[in-house]
């Protein structure tokens, strides 16, 4: 029978009202199981959301923290990058200065630069004008070099026994005249020589004297004599050697040393083929006395050479020094009998050009045309020799 029906329930209707909550009674543990797990699930969830929470908020600490760190890691960055942006903006100004500053030099440098190449082209057209006019000019010295020059005489002296004299004088230059060209080349620029005979020579104890004037008529040579004859050794060779420092006009050599050296060696060379010739006697003396050997190991080193001139012609030992500078350049010809002439042409040829020939110079001419002397190479002959090294 169900209990539910109200037609077999015989209590009264109080106390079935009572009795309902025993009925839900036996709902209730599943209720409270409900609720227990609904809490437990509450429960669940608000752990699991603060443990999410607790994740999440660490894990944003982290986040934060290590934006932070970029931050910084980007300031400092930043710091770093405007350091280099304003150095390397002040390496760009600085080079633009200097560019400014290297495009200012080279503009300066090219308006030089065209300064300069219009002042060479000048030069250049200068150099032309004046090398046409040397040309001109070697062309007329070379026509002078071919005149010979006038001989004339004058007797200052007074003495009537000087007209002979002067006779022998024109016959001995008559007859050696060619001779001279033949051995030392033609004179340079060369107008006029006066022998003149004198009572009295300026220098003492000298046999002849020479004096050079540049004229608007050329070189004119003036030649000083108290007596001559041709049987006289030294009257002779004094002659012939004022001759020959005549021949050379307006080229004598600019030191002393190396003009009274080689006329010296030259003037003994030159009569010695003369008197082979018949032209002049045999005679049994020569101006040079000493001996290669004895200028070597005596008077090289007990003489001083000087380059000044009035030192050198005032040196008390002028006569041992002319022996000394005359053996050195004697023995150049002994090596070369055509020395003299070749080495008159290539001196002449660079006073034609307009240089300045200076010691060095010569000693350079002279290398060139003899390469040893007495087995040795010239140039440690010529550096070894005063007479080649004035000082």
């Amino acid at each position: 029978m169900n209990s539910l029906e109200p037609q077999q329930n015989t209590e009264p209707i109080r106390q079935l009202r009572w009795e309902k909550p025993r009925r839900i009674s036996r709902v209730y543990p599943l209720l409270t199981t409900i609720l227990l797990l609904a809490n437990a699930v509450f429960v669940y969830a608000w752990q699991v959301t603060q443990v999410r929470y607790i994740s999440e908020a660490d894990t944003y600490a982290k986040r934060q923290e290590s934006l932070e760190a970029q931050v910084k890691s980007l300031s400092a960055s930043k710091v770093e990058n405007e350091k280099r942006l304003a150095l390397q903006e002040q390496q760009i100004t600085d080079q633009n200065t200097d560019l400014t500053k290297l495009k200012s030099e080279v503009e300066t440098t090219t308006k030089n630069l065209a300064a300069r190449e219009k002042a060479l082209r000048e030069t250049e057209a200068q150099i032309a004008e004046q090398k046409k006019q040397l040309s001109a000019s070697a062309s007329e010295i070379d026509a002078l070099r071919n005149r010979p020059p006038l001989f004339n005489f004058k007797n200052t002296s007074g003495r009537s026994e000087v007209a002979s004299q002067q006779e022998a004088i024109k016959t001995l230059i008559t007859k050696v005249y060619p001779e001279i060209e033949s051995f030392y080349g033609k004179p340079y620029l060369l107008s006029s020589v006066t022998i003149d005979f004198v009572n009295e020579l300026k220098i003492p104890n000298s046999i002849g004297e020479i004096t050079i004037e540049n004229s608007a008529q050329g070189i004119q040579m003036k030649i000083s004599l108290t007596k001559f004859s041709t049987s006289d050794y030294l009257q002779v060779n004094t002659l012939l050697h004022e001759i020959l420092h005549a021949w050379r006009g307006k080229a004598v050599l600019r030191s002393s040393a190396l003009e009274e050296g080689s006329v010296v060696a030259a003037t003994d060379a030159l009569m010695f083929e003369l008197a082979k010739k018949g032209i002049l006697p045999r005679y049994n003396e020569r101006y040079i006395q000493i001996s290669n050997e004895e200028r070597i190991s005596e008077f090289n080193t007990r003489y001083e050479v000087h380059a000044d001139t009035l030192k050198f012609y005032g040196n008390p030992s002028i006569s041992e020094i002319y022996q000394l500078v005359g053996s050195a350049w004697y023995e150049l010809h002994e090596e070369d009998p055509t020395f003299f002439f070749d080495f008159n042409e290539q001196y002449y040829a660079l006073i034609k050009q307009g240089k300045a020939v200076d010691v060095a110079t010569v000693r350079s001419i002279i290398t060139s045309l003899i390469p040893t002397v007495n087995g040795k190479p010239t140039s440690q002959y010529l550096a070894s020799e005063p007479a080649f090294n004035p000082r």
